[in-house]
């Protein structure tokens, strides 16, 4: 339940500033057609019941930010933050975030999230157990209304007239009516039914339940249903001459005394806001052919800009004449980390090359200094062959600074400005993946590195993929990701290596040897991981697969007593690291 809470309140963050931009588009076209703004409320209605969106140029949303603001992992994380790409928004509300208690296995924000989830589940309810009731009390003050004809009906205790129903609508009337009331008011009503306002509203208001919590919501629902009353008086009006506006307005005046008798159900309405309708009635003009056709315009391009996500921006919009497609014919290369070096084959550039296309950095520049402010700590160089089939190479270079949070791009005309990396820690583990791989094994990192990267939460995935990268990796096999199963306990980390069919098979004859190197990997990260409860290693060479499990209880088992207690100092660790080569 705490995922679709989680997925309600993203979708309900994003649709706030939705919301506020159709209610100033409201204000702006204050005299335009109502049908502009109520048909806007549908763009509302998508961004609060529809997670995703596509991406477009035309988006009207605010460039930095995020459709996710809320991760899904927030409960997993050791230091929650959220990612609305406003960041003194993100700054504010991610300090006010309460941190880890020591000692703790569960995040105290997990706890927050699950309450939560169920005051919303209970708010959801509440409103729809409300409105069916509702309805079913106003079906029994009913049971008296006079059929007149077809689906209309008319009641003595009524002084406003309503539609009620779904599948098949009628229209209830107030006892009393003289024949121009009647007429003005069943066109009203009929024009509701044949625009489907009755099954709008309904869904409006399921919406509204769902969003409870949003005020931003409640007011966009009294705002839709203003617009919708507006626009079908304005739509009767159309249909008929001018002439009638006087005597339709004196029909709505003479039902303001008093509302009908439940106000509010979602399933059945009548007319509010009386006062608002009379005045748009008398100002009505019907509206000229270009109005029309401006309108029309208007609504779909702002429609389509609240709907659409701004488009990413990847380094190819901002690589100075070079286009990324070019990459498609990439030779070789060369990953270069400080003073290491590693050269790249045709298919691993190509691998690198997929990656650097789907590589998400900011629009704005960090730094304008094409040259002298360019790093080239961590570099990724891909050779290309030309379009002039003449065997022509052309190089091009990515450089990520220190903590790959900036990249500049060096297409060998000139480099382009730095650019903020969005997800720096992806590029992070690209590289050490690499340059895991490059020799025949891996040392152990020291105790004291491996200590300061323990962590109390399976779910930081920084912290545990540092600590998986301190690790040895044995000859011929390749770190290509981890999982984190965290949903329900046990707590599981599954590290996943690629190897060749050759060396799956010699595995398979050396199990014991490969047995016991993960077996001693998982007693480090029982040891450093607090809450982690089983690490699952499996090797696949892309067909066949071959796993093994360590549990916590084996870990206590195999040391003697807690493996966690390993992890009070660097030199408790480095016993078990002693315990680790020595078996």
């Amino acid at each position: 339940m705490s995922k679709l809470f989680l997925t309600v309140l993203n979708m309900s963050l994003t649709a706030s500033y939705v919301i506020l931009f159709v209610i100033l588009i409201r204000l702006l076209l204050k005299k335009a057609p109502k049908v502009i703004s109520y048909a806007l409320w549908g763009v509302v209605a998508f961004r609060l019941i529809i997670p995703f969106s596509f991406e477009s140029m035309l988006s009207l949303m605010p460039r930095n930010t995020n459709a996710v603001p809320i991760p899904h992992d927030i409960i997993y994380q050791a230091s929650p933050q959220i990612n609305s790409g406003i960041e003194a928004i993100d700054s504010f509300i991610s300090r006010s975030l309460p941190a880890p208690v020591v000692g703790s296995s569960v995040n105290p924000i997990q706890i927050y999230i699950e309450i939560g989830a169920y005051i919303w589940i209970v708010g959801f309810m509440i409103l729809l157990i409300y409105s069916i009731i509702s309805v079913l009390q106003l079906k029994t003050q009913l049971k008296s209304a006079r059929l007149i004809e077809q689906n209309i009906f008319e009641a003595k205790n009524l002084k406003t007239p309503f539609v009620l129903g779904l599948i098949r609508p009628k229209i209830y009337l107030p006892v009393g009516l003289n024949a121009t009331e009647r007429r003005y008011i069943l066109l009203h009503e009929q024009t509701h039914i044949n625009r489907k306002d009755h099954i709008i509203k309904i869904l409006a208001f399921f919406i509204l339940s769902i969003h409870w919590f949003n005020p931003l919501v409640w007011i966009a629902f009294r705002l839709m249903n203003i617009d919708m009353e507006l626009s079908c008086d304005e739509r009767v009006l159309k249909e008929m001459n001018e002439d009638v506006k006087k005597p339709y307005a004196t029909s709505l005046l003479s039902l303001a005394t008093e509302r009908h008798i439940l106000n509010g159900s979602p399933l059945a309405f009548g007319e509010g806001n009386v006062k608002a309708r009379i005045k748009n009635v008398l100002n009505y003009k019907r509206p000229k052919l270009w109005i029309g056709a401006i309108s029309i315009i208007i609504v779909t391009i702002v429609g389509i800009g609240l709907m659409a996500n701004p488009r990413s921006v990847t380094i190819e919009t901002v690589a100075d004449n070079f286009s990324l497609k070019n990459l498609e014919r990439v030779t070789f290369g060369t990953l270069t980390s400080g003073d290491r070096v590693i050269d790249l084959s045709t298919a691993k550039a190509m691998e690198i090359s997929d990656f650097i296309k789907e590589l998400q950095v900011s629009k704005n520049e960090v730094s304008l200094d094409r040259g002298a402010g360019r790093d080239s700590t961590n570099q990724i160089h891909l050779a290309f062959n030309g379009f002039a089939n003449d065997g022509t190479i052309y190089d091009v270079y990515f450089n990520f600074n220190t903590d790959f949070t900036e990249v500049w791009v060096d297409n060998g005309i000139k480099p382009s400005f730095s650019y903020k990396v969005k997800k720096p820690d992806e590029v992070k583990i690209l590289f050490k993946r690499q340059f895991g791989s490059d020799s025949m094994a891996v040392e152990i990192g020291s105790a004291e590195e491996l200590w300061k990267a323990r962590t109390k939460y399976i779910g930081d995935n920084s912290a545990v993929g540092k600590l998986i990268g301190l690790l040895p990796i044995p000859e011929g096999l390749q770190i290509e990701y981890f999982k984190l199963h965290t949903n329900v306990r046990p707590y599981v980390l599954e590290i996943i290596y690629s190897t060749s069919p050759e060396i799956l098979k010699y595995y398979d004859i050396e199990e014991k040897y490969i047995t016991n190197f993960f077996n001693n990997n998982a007693l480090v990260l029982l040891a450093l991981i607090d809450n982690a409860d089983q690490i699952n290693a499996t090797i696949t060479d892309g067909q066949l697969k071959k796993g093994f499990i360590n549990a916590r209880e084996w870990a206590d088992d195999t040391v003697g007593c807690d493996v966690r207690d390993y992890a009070e100092s660097p030199e408790k660790l480095q016993e078990l690291i002693d315990f680790y080569l020595t078996h």
